[in-house]
């Protein structure tokens, strides 16, 4: 089905200031499954990203997507680096090295820019737009193209993070505030719409960015047509290994609990990140877990994972949206997060779905809650699926289609 009203064709382009070669995360999916839709709307689309080689995308796609690359020298490879420092002085450092590279790379893109001519680009972060715009500067071309800039996380997230400062450093060095300011004030004048992903997202934005054109459009969450029955004593997650993702909370609550529950048991699903991962396995030989937690990897075929469990636990510490959340939703699983969790307490407000404090016994309790009660596990199953339908293809697509639709007329 055509969602897009309009008939003319235009080149797209999707700028993506990271590798995105072979990953597998939210913004590459988003990038998939966007990329292919306008495509069969009848628009050319061409990915531009920071990848060292060709290569293609992790996530089922269209052939007819054309994918670019740019690299830069070793010492301007990473734009993302790490700043480990809360002092001043080294962090005006950082940041006036920062700008530094982020200009250069503008001043290298700008012909392969200038060459791609695009009707509309796509920039999948603030510090993509930042570099889009003094590419144009630097070309001095008397117009731009509209750019929408896609908030993939929380405000702090994307403004702080992707310049690597703390907050307190902006709000108590004037230099620092002075620059952080004025890279916002690029950022809103340099987009005709800023997406973001959560409702509670654009009031914090609205605070560095007051005159903005600010639309909430959620991530694309799959419908599945099939629906776990809730009686396979599995508890699942789904996250990459990571600090971030907590999966220590689930072990360490698991343990509580299972020998009042011997059918159980705990899969974990995702990437494995290195030293958080072997952190986990010596958790789980300590707690004579070795039989119940599996740590499994990761697979191609989640939808039949989660319809093969019984409750999904999410204890992150922090999500921009929570696709791995929405996708167990859609499968009719009952999901336990983390009250104080962005994204998380959104979708899971209003029961729902469980919502705790962020501690072992809580977790634990909710645990219970669950495999205790089958009915509850049913209505909770139900409430989710019910709200994730407000995330299908159609209807964010159709999101999209009065944005575009509005950027045309202009």
């Amino acid at each position: 089905m055509r969602l897009f009203l309009y008939l003319v064709e235009m080149n797209i382009l999707f700028f993506i200031p990271w590798p995105i070669y072979d990953a597998v995360g939210g913004a590459e999916n988003v990038a998939s499954l966007f990329a292919s839709h306008l495509i069969e709307q009848g628009h050319k689309v061409k990915i531009l990203s920071n990848d060292k080689i060709g290569g293609k995308l992790a996530y089922p796609c269209s052939d007819k997507i054309i994918l670019d690359y740019f690299t830069s020298d070793n010492k301007n490879q990473n734009i993302f680096r790490s700043l480990k420092t809360f002092s001043p002085i080294k962090a005006r450092r950082h940041l006036y090295r920062k700008f530094y590279i982020l200009d250069n790379l503008s001043r290298y893109l700008a012909t392969k820019i200038r060459r791609e001519q695009p009707d509309l680009i796509l920039s999948f972060s603030a510090v993509g737009t930042y570099i889009l715009k003094k590419a144009y500067e630097y070309l001095k071309e008397p117009s731009t193209p509209p750019i929408i800039t896609m908030f993939h996380s929380t405000v702090e997230s994307v403004l702080f993070k992707e310049l690597h400062l703390c907050e307190g450093i902006v709000y108590r060095d004037k230099i620092i505030r002075k620059e952080f300011i004025r890279f916002c004030q690029l950022i809103e004048q340099s987009s005709a719409f800023i997406q973001v992903l959560m409702p509670s997202f654009i009031k914090p934005l609205k605070q560095y960015m007051p005159n903005a054109n600010i639309v909430c459009i959620p991530n694309i969450v799959p419908q599945y047509i099939e629906q776990s029955n809730l009686l396979t004593p599995t508890i699942i997650n789904v996250a990459r290994l990571t600090p971030l993702k907590r999966q220590h909370l689930l072990i360490q609550a698991f343990s509580l609990i299972h020998q009042k529950y011997p059918e159980w048991r705990v899969e974990l699903w995702g990437q494995d990140c290195g030293d958080y991962t072997n952190t986990l396995k010596v958790m789980i030989k300590n707690l004579g877990l070795t039989k119940k937690v599996i740590l499994c990897g990761t697979t191609k075929e989640i939808k039949d994972k989660l319809l093969k469990a019984s409750i999904f636990c999410f204890p992150s510490q922090y999500e921009g949206f929570g696709l791995a959340l929405t996708e167990a939703m859609a499968a009719g699983l009952p999901a336990i997060g983390c009250e104080n969790c962005p994204a998380v307490n959104e979708l899971l407000a209003d029961d729902v779905g469980i919502l705790c404090e962020d501690s072992i016994e809580a977790i634990a309790k909710s645990l219970q809650k669950l495999i205790a009660n089958f009915e509850l596990r049913v209505s909770l199953g139900n409430k989710g699926r019910m709200k994730v339908k407000n995330f299908s293809k159609e209807e964010i697509f159709k999101t999209w289609d009065d944005i575009f639709r509005k950027l045309v007329i202009k």
